[in-house]
């Protein structure tokens, strides 16, 4: 019998992380993987792959923690031992390895929170004599979100190549895991708005039970056969550096983020495809979902905070089978809209609402509601714009030439998820979808006219 890792009683979970250690330990969903393809002249071997996480997980407290419940409480500690969760594989498929990752819970009393996977080919790039390599990383979202995996990315490349020179540092300063403290504060001053303002409190509810009724109509025109499994698919794509410019060009010209835009196309593509499959509506309301992170209303500090910091902001949009006709002033009405939520902070007021105990009815963390629940909107996005700030992808001896990232979401039947990030100019992007609800084709179908028209609008003048 393996005797359980040694480890120090750190603080307890917040309400958030414990929802994504329920999700992913119970329930295999919310597991998020990060997918870095590395260029380098010479190749990268096992032991400075490894070297280079074992620094991390010094360094970077997030790597070295675990999760134990204890009674109905469920606490972080700290490991007293060191252990890098380190796979080397030889010539098998970044994709399937991805798939496998994203769809496999990680055991969080054993711990640590997340692994690595690090894939060898036999193959050099014939063009330039460089080789490539693949590594993955997967999360419990409860020590991470895009900000907190962008970064440690980041420091592993340092490190990597700070290996491979023989010029290690003495320490190493990575940030750490926030307590909370901003958020916290940050819910209290919401819960003590919603408690002076009972109206707007009861409007935020009535939408929240409102989100339980609302009629999402894929399935209608895209039907998927009985019995398809239950998982959550990828499909990536990307734009040049030279597309991608003028395409932000063109959105800044109408004064629309590249956000906005990229919804109000996103929503275009779906109208037409509904259309195109049956749809007889003048209009629909598109509800849709928006990821933001919540370090924008904190204070200004000099540390790296990590951690799982994100809110959705709920945005519903009327949308007329024709939107493409009118798109710039959808989109701009689409900005607005978007904006007024961020700076009323009313995403946050959902979050709050929803975390709320109440006198009666199913806990937050009761998932079989949520598993049995449909659909709440067409799709949710996450946005992490220009990587430029807190990924440095270029390093003496290995740079990072490609990376995608991805997260499980169709146990709580998640309809699609938006990736999409700015990486060296070049606009990458991913669609999640859940297969029981969104068949393959259609999903391809959509990426492709989703693609094609932000194409067509970077030629725009």
């Amino acid at each position: 019998m393996t005797m359980p890792p040694t480890a120090t009683k750190f603080r307890k979970l917040k309400p958030t992380e414990i929802f994504y250690e329920v999700a992913q330990g119970q329930f295999e969903f919310m597991i998020t993987c990060y997918w870095l393809v590395l260029e380098s002249q010479k190749d990268v071997s096992e032991e400075q792959i490894r070297e280079s996480l074992r620094i991390l997980f010094r360094n970077i407290d997030v790597l070295h923690l675990i999760i134990r419940k204890e009674n109905d409480d469920f606490w972080f500690y700290k490991m007293n031992e060191e252990s890098i969760p380190l796979k080397v594989l030889r010539n098998q498929s970044p994709d399937d390895i991805l798939h496998k990752e994203m769809h496999t819970s990680i055991d969080s009393s054993a711990g640590p929170l997340w692994r690595a996977n690090y894939i060898i080919n036999d193959k050099t790039n014939e063009k330039n004599d460089t080789f490539t390599r693949d590594i993955l990383f997967t999360f419990n979202h409860a020590i991470s979100d895009g900000f907190t995996a962008f970064h440690i990315c980041n420091r592993f490349l340092k490190v990597l190549n700070d290996v491979i020179d023989g010029k290690l540092q003495e320490s190493y300063c990575f940030g750490q895991l926030c307590e909370g403290q901003e958020t916290d504060e940050l819910m209290l001053q919401r819960m003590e708005y919603l408690h002076k303002n009972p109206e707007y409190h009861n409007e935020l509810q009535n939408l929240l039970a409102d989100m339980e009724k609302q009629k999402i109509r894929f399935s209608e025109f895209f039907p998927v056969p009985s019995g398809t499994p239950k998982m959550t698919k990828h499909i990536y794509r990307e734009i040049d550096e030279e597309t991608n410019k003028k395409m932000l060009k063109v959105f800044k010209s109408k004064k629309l983020s590249l956000h906005s835009g990229f919804s109000a196309v996103a929503n275009w593509a779906l109208m037409e495809l509904f259309t195109e499959n049956g749809l007889t509506d003048e209009q629909i309301d598109l509800t849709t979902f928006h990821m933001i992170n919540l370090r924008r209303y904190w204070k200004k500090t000099s540390e790296i905070q990590l951690g799982p910091h994100v809110t959705p902001i709920r945005i519903v949009s009327p949308t007329d089978r024709n939107v493409g006709a009118n798109l710039w002033q959808y989109a701009r009405e689409f900005n607005v809209m978007l904006k007024n939520e961020i700076e009323s902070k009313r995403g946050l007021d959902f979050t709050v609402v929803r975390l709320m105990p109440k006198p009666e009815g199913p806990n937050v963390n009761d998932f079989s509601m949520m598993i049995n629940s449909p659909s709440v909107s067409y799709y949710s996005t996450t946005n992490m714009g220009d990587l430029s700030s807190m990924l440095q992808g270029r390093g003496d001896h290995v740079s990072i030439k490609w990376l995608a990232r991805c997260t499980s979401a169709h146990t709580i039947n998640t309809l699609m998820t938006h990736i999409f990030q700015t990486y060296e100019g070049k606009f990458l992007y991913g669609l999640g979808y859940s297969t029981h609800i969104v068949r393959d084709d259609a999903a391809n179908l959509y990426v492709d006219k989703i693609i094609n028209k932000l194409k067509i609008i970077s030629n725009l003048q």
